[in-house]
């Protein structure tokens, strides 16, 4: 009997010892497993998946640098079906406008565009607007990596120059855009930050004058670095130098215009801060100073076409006709003949036929 009671106290003893280390081993498991499965979220989240592109893919080398600038010409509104310049107006006419493409530009000819929600949204792309404010924040990335002379260390330093003077071009082009549909916006030189205050975020339109001048500085810093001419087919529809000079002269005659010089029925037109965003107190020296530079800058364009080899086309037929049948075919065909020698910027945005020729 007393056998048996030792041993149940022996038993006793050596399951209280053997709970008290599996209460330690708990202990210790818990202690460390916050170090351990820190340790392995952090290798985790340190870890870029393969097919999740970054800024340091887009620019690697310059064939994924060249990608991300046509994705700064991506934005430039096709001239189809979407676009207010075919069915903004009354000049064509079609069967069924149920497409949604269609739709918001035909309600545009219709007479129901409206203030609160446009159609053709150029300002955050609704109502098939391309939202251009995009377009801008995406020149702007290309512009400051390409300038940096240690990203795409592949890049030939004239085409990088090219390069950037081709997104300037775009820049300044999507801020024109914009001007000419809300007249004073926002500048955006620089993107913001992700981590950027709220107060920030909160930006004011910009004097008008302002916002010309900034497109016509972007178009100066351009124009120098563009090439003359496209080398190859593969480059039609790029800017080139009479193309940013061409709109320069577009835009200083849009600054110059009453509509926006010297304009005192917009004399009213004030931010909360209390800024004028139209000048109305202009000396008549100021107003034709607008006048001049706008005259100039025509005259520069003409001269920079001219010695690009852009020329007026002429109807070249086999067949001799009347010179009022060869000034409608001379009228006609300088738009409907591709890459003629007076189109100075064609819209590239279009399809390919069965042969691959462009449309």
């Amino acid at each position: 009997k007393l056998i048996e009671i030792e041993m149940k106290k022996n038993i006793f003893k050596t399951r209280r010892y053997l709970g008290f280390r599996k209460q330690i081993a708990l202990w210790a498991v818990g202690l460390s497993m916050p170090l351990f499965l820190n340790s392995c979220f952090k290798d985790y989240l340190d870890i870029m998946p393969d097919n999740v592109a970054t800024i340091e893919h887009a620019f690697a080398n310059k064939y994924e640098g060249e990608r991300y600038l046509y994705t700064c010409y991506s934005w430039l509104p096709p001239m189809d079906g979407q676009s207010i310049y075919f069915f903004g107006a009354d000049d064509v006419w079609t069967w069924s406008f149920n497409h949604e493409g269609y739709q918001w530009p035909w309600q545009i000819a219709l007479g129901m565009q409206n203030v609160d929600n446009p159609n053709v949204n150029a300002w955050n792309g609704d109502r098939s607007g391309f939202d251009f404010f995009k377009a801008i924040r995406d020149c702007n990335v290309f512009i400051e990596n390409t300038s940096n002379p240690t990203i795409m260390l592949d890049l030939d330093p004239q085409m990088r120059k090219r390069w950037v003077a081709e997104a300037k071009f775009l820049k300044a082009y999507y801020h024109f855009h914009l001007i000419k549909k809300w007249g004073p916006i926002p500048i955006v030189k620089e993107n913001l930050s992700i981590n950027a205050d709220v107060e920030e975020f909160k930006v004011y339109r910009d004097p008008i004058d302002e916002c010309f001048d900034y497109v016509i500085e972007l178009l100066n810093e351009a124009i120098p670095d563009l090439a003359m001419k496209v080398q190859s087919r593969d480059e039609l529809g790029r800017i080139t130098r009479p193309i940013a000079a061409s709109l320069k002269a577009k835009v200083m005659v849009y600054a110059a215009s009453p509509l926006f010089n010297n304009n005192r029925d917009q004399a009213g037109l004030i931010d909360k801060n209390g800024k004028q965003l139209f000048k109305t107190d202009k000396t008549p020296e100021e107003v034709k100073k607008r006048w001049d530079d706008a005259v100039l800058a025509c005259k520069e364009a003409i001269a920079i076409c001219n010695e690009a080899s852009h020329i007026l086309f002429t109807h070249q037929g086999r067949v001799s006709i009347n010179d009022t049948l060869k000034l409608q075919l001379d009228i006609r065909n300088a738009i409907t003949e591709k890459w003629n020698p007076e189109i100075i910027w064609a819209n590239a945005h279009t399809s390919l036929g069965a042969n691959g020729n462009l449309q």
